[in-house]
């Protein structure tokens, strides 16, 4: 389950870029000011899962709490890390993300 959930997080980064770029008709605004509003919280995510505060957190394992920044994000029990392909990639993902968010 932990290679579905990597790969399952990466398609949905996809699939959130691709709607920043071309909207469906008629949510123009309601995707702007989702994204607007909420992208942070992606990108902390990003960020927790590569490693950036503590170790890598595996998809999954983080509490609204911890991606809002409202609480500190506990260090993962290493059976809990994200995988190291899953990391290459999420580099690389979260730069376009980070990009779209005018970050």
């Amino acid at each position: 389950s932990k290679l579905y959930n990597e790969s399952a997080f990466l398609l949905s980064c996809q699939t959130y870029l691709h709607l920043m770029r071309r909207p469906p008709a008629g949510f123009e605004s309601l995707i702007a000011h989702h994204f607007k509003h909420r992208g942070h919280a992606l990108l902390r995510a990003c960020d927790l899962y590569l490693g950036k505060e503590n170790a890598p957190r595996q998809v999954g394992t983080l509490t609204d709490a911890e991606v809002d920044g409202t609480v500190e994000a506990a260090p993962p029990k290493p059976d809990e890390f994200s995988s190291e392909g899953f990391r290459i990639l999420l580099r690389k993902m979260r730069t376009r993300l980070a990009k779209a968010f005018g970050e």
